[in-house]
């Protein structure tokens, strides 16, 4: 069986070793980038099965790498959950360039392997 391949946006190494970690003692195949100017490239080219992206980042917001990844018809389907320190932005976005979902920091585990599930599973 081929592990489920996720990709982490963020630019937190901290944080991207841990989910890194987490996940793959849960059998995912991880891949990051900590700069989401080249995230939606990377996403092009490794294909994962999912994204998680962070709202907040050094050179673009996670909206806006959302935006790019779901107008782009190479990875237009891959689901994207967004991790945020709010429950909903509070700007309004088109269905179509929205994230698949959100998860609000700080989550737990096995909230965030629900929702991956949800998604890809």
């Amino acid at each position: 069986m081929t592990k489920k391949r996720i990709l982490i946006i963020d630019d937190s190494k901290e944080i991207v070793e841990l989910t890194k970690h987490l996940l793959e003692a849960r059998g995912y195949e991880v891949v990051f980038s900590l700069q989401g100017n080249i995230a939606p490239a990377t996403a092009v080219k490794c294909q994962p099965d999912l994204i998680l992206l962070d709202m907040i980042l050094e050179d673009k917001t996670g909206l806006e790498l959302c935006a790019e990844i779901k107008t782009n018809p190479q990875t237009e389907n891959i689901p994207v959950i967004i991790t945020t320190g709010q429950l909903e932005p509070e700007e309004k976005i088109p269905d179509n360039l929205k994230p698949d979902d959100y998860l609000v920091k700080p989550f737990e585990l096995e909230e965030l392997l629900e929702k991956i599930k949800k998604l890809i599973n």
